[in-house]
């Protein structure tokens, strides 16, 4: 099962840690390419959960809509 959390602010940021942390596949969407860029090479949501840092294995951010599937 591949879970999307949809919003890269604080609360959006936290639950993908948490359920990755839980071996869950996880995807964090985010509109904005430099936003999710920043995210990534920073290792924490510096923006909107400063301090917070992300473990290294989690790379589960997607910018675009593939993370949202249509049945």
């Amino acid at each position: 099962m591949k879970i999307s959390v949809l919003g890269d602010g604080g609360w959006g940021t936290a639950l993908a840690v948490l359920l990755k942390n839980k071996g869950l596949d996880v995807w964090l969407w985010g509109a904005f390419k430099e936003d999710i860029e920043a995210i990534k090479k920073a290792g924490e949501n510096k923006k909107f959960l400063p301090g917070f840092k992300i473990p290294k294995n989690y790379s589960a951010y997607k910018r675009d809509a593939s993370c949202v599937r249509r049945r």
